[in-house]
């Protein structure tokens, strides 16, 4: 064969390989391209799942196979003979006139010509072939519609890389590398809190939801399906808390459950909610360790006795065990200082991970609780609560009375003090506060307590001579106590006013006194005297066979009652007149004396010894029975008769004390009126000296 034929074909030969294998690559690309698109589409619209993923990838690449063994593989594999090539050229260039043809069919030893033919033949084709362009008969315009093809496949390839850059990589991790990466949605939910899925809550604590919504297109509401473990499947609407914030409370969670959340066209996986037993203090001991002063030895307790008490100052140690390794353990406790939260938190210690223990001193009354916290970040707030009673060491209760001492004293006069006081844990210092005149306090210790005890009782004698207070003046005495806490705390007792006057006018006011009761004890001895008429009266019909009339005996025994309590409340009351006069020094011995054994005495026998006999025997009286009238009016007429006399002697009393305090009055005149002379000779002595 010629040279130059030889060379036409097989320039032919790998121009149209060529042609064929960028003709079929294109076509190629362009089914990738399709079948791409179209798992693309698929998947995000069915949002499918891994197994159908995996199944639709499957189907693109067969397709893909099979466009690529039939547009590239195949033919890059034929083979194209020379009659095959040269009849390709005889279509393209007609001039050849099946020259070339028989050329080629000579050199496989088909032509049954001449020789001398066929090398004019070959001649001729020879030269033809010198003047023609092989690539002339290839189907350019074929060519052209797959490399357009194919271009139009890389441009959309480059315009969704430029636009769609994460839809693309999302497109390419799920369909291609078969992972479970999310489609990006109009709307992102979100939900934070749950890792690996799994929140874990303490039964019964609460618990919320938050989702937050995010991407181009918000939507307006947002629901769960919730999947309980027995109670079965709920629906709920989400409240919005915020822009983009969807929020569900649960005030107590008992039972485990699933959920997922859905808004828009966007939704979470599913997680889960495990609810799980907190974590417990077992064994709780305390301990109060009260301060020294109380001399009260520690005391245990326990988380059932109701309110711990104690004093203030007192140191409460806590200790418990806890049911799971603890991460902290936090004691809140009242808190005494002025700040925005009425309680202090501190640290409680934990030891050997699962032993708890706490120590603080009670200052105020409140709440005590511990809050723990175990090591997979479970807690009990509170595991532990109790109330506290805080209580103060309140100051000393303190009593004074003086017995035998009106309000109004005389300057020599001796004051009988009783003091009483009382503390929770021991009085420490007893004394005795003065003033006059409303002046500063000065107290003195008093002597003779018995100090250290919870109650402390002390009788002495002040003489307020030694006060130095003069007539005129008013004195103000009260009993102080104080404990032994730190700062120790002070009490005092009501402060007894009682004016300083003369003996003089002392005496005048007790016999004022007397006067009065002297009338009342009058007018009881003249009730008493009506009521023993009146017994007269019945006592004689009962002699006479006639029975006692009880509606008429009863009013007497009423009255004999009250003349009895009556006679006894004047014996007290000139008892105190008698105490008086002893504590002031005023009046004679024998005016003491005589009101004791002659008024004093006398009625306290009335109201004892005759009128309560009276009153019993009167009332053992019955319609059947008068046996008793008989001694019951002579009891009461020796009663009246001692009445009398105890009348008499305080009028004659009366008279003897009016008498002195005339001649007090009478003295004191003269005094004055001596006074008077006096400075008036003074005067005139003087004129007289200074005239010429």
């Amino acid at each position: 064969m010629n040279q130059r034929i030889h060379q036409l074909l097989g320039s032919l030969r790998w121009l149209l390989r060529l042609h064929l294998a960028l003709g079929g690559l294109s076509r190629v690309g362009a089914v990738g391209v399709a079948a791409a698109l179209g798992t693309w589409t698929l998947d995000w619209w069915l949002r499918l799942d891994w197994g159908p993923r995996g199944l639709l990838g499957t189907l693109a690449l067969i397709i893909i196979g099979v466009a690529g063994w039939r547009w590239f593989l195949r033919p890059m594999i034929r083979r194209f003979c020379d009659t095959d090539v040269a009849l390709a050229l005889e279509r393209a260039f007609p001039q050849f006139g099946d020259r070339l043809l028989t050329v080629v069919e000579d050199g496989r030893g088909k032509a049954e010509v001449s020789p001398a033919l066929l090398e004019r033949v070959a001649a001729e084709a020879a030269e033809i072939a010198a003047g023609v362009r092989p690539l002339q008969a290839l189907d350019h315009r074929r060519l052209a519609r797959c490399l357009a093809l194919g271009v139009g496949a890389l441009l959309v390839i480059a315009i969704v890389a430029a636009f769609f850059p994460q839809e693309l990589e999302v497109w390419w991790q799920r369909d291609v590398l078969l992972r479970n990466v999310e489609w990006p949605h109009a709307t992102m939910l979100e939900i934070s809190g749950f890792p690996n899925g799994t929140a874990r809550v303490v039964r019964g604590a609460p618990f919320n939801i938050l989702v937050t919504a995010s991407g181009w297109q918000i939507p307006e509401t947002v629901k769960l399906v919730l999947d309980y473990e027995h109670a079965g499947r709920f629906r709920e609407v989400l409240t919005r808390v915020g822009n983009g914030k969807f929020a569900k409370r649960f005030d107590s969670v008992i039972e485990s459950f699933r959920f997922r959340a859905f808004g828009g066209d966007g939704a979470t996986g599913e997680l889960r909610v495990e609810v799980v037993d907190p974590p417990m203090l077992r064994n709780v001991r305390m301990r109060l360790v009260y301060p020294a002063y109380t001399r009260q030895p520690p005391r245990e307790i326990g988380p059932s006795d109701g309110a711990v008490e104690s004093v203030v100052g007192t140191r409460l140690e806590l200790r418990a065990t806890s049911t799971r390794p603890l991460r902290y353990a936090k004691l809140q406790i009242p808190n005494s200082k002025p700040q925005k939260l009425a309680s202090s938190v501190m640290d409680a210690r934990v030891e050997a991970a699962t032993n708890v223990s706490a120590q603080f001193v009670i200052k105020e009354s409140g709440r005590v609780q511990i809050s723990i916290e175990d090591m997979e970040g479970l807690r009990a707030d509170p595991a532990l609560s109790f109330a506290l009673d805080a209580q103060p060491d309140r100051p000393p209760l303190v009593r004074l009375t003086l017995s035998g001492i009106g309000d109004k004293i005389t300057p020599v006069a001796t004051l009988p003090v009783a003091a009483e006081a009382h503390d929770d844990f021991g009085v420490a210092a007893l004394s005795l506060a003065t003033s006059t005149n409303n002046t500063t306090w000065q107290s003195q210790p008093l002597a003779g307590a018995a100090l250290g005890n919870a109650e402390v009782h002390l009788e002495t004698r002040l003489p307020v001579e030694s006060l130095r207070v003069a007539e005129g003046s008013v004195l103000n005495i009260r009993v102080e106590a104080t404990d032994a806490a730190t700062p120790p705390g002070c009490g005092a007792s009501q402060s007894l006013a009682l004016r300083v006057v003369s003996a003089a006018e002392l005496m005048a006011d007790l016999n004022r006194r007397q006067k009065e009761y002297r009338a009342e004890f009058e007018r009881l001895t003249r009730k008493h005297r009506e009521a023993l008429d009146a017994l007269r009266v019945i006592r004689e019909g009962a002699a006479a066979g006639k029975q006692p009339d009880l509606v008429q005996l009863s009013p007497l025994v009423a009255d004999e009652r009250e003349v009895g309590n009556g006679c006894q409340t004047m014996s007290e009351l000139f008892l105190r007149i008698l105490d008086e006069m002893k504590n002031n020094r005023v009046g004679t011995p024998t005016e003491q004396e005589r009101l004791r054994a002659r008024v004093v005495g006398p009625l306290t026998e009335a109201s004892r010894q005759l009128l309560g006999p009276v009153v019993t025997q009167l009332g053992a009286v019955t319609p059947s029975v008068s046996a008793p009238l008989g001694p019951a009016f002579e009891q009461a007429q020796v009663a009246y008769n001692q009445m009398r006399t105890i009348l008499a002697e305080m009028m004659r009393g009366e008279t003897l004390s009016d008498a002195v305090a005339a001649l007090r009055e009478i003295l004191k005149d003269q005094s004055q009126l001596n006074e008077a002379t006096r400075k008036a000779l003074e005067v005139e002595l003087q004129r007289l000296l200074k005239s010429p």
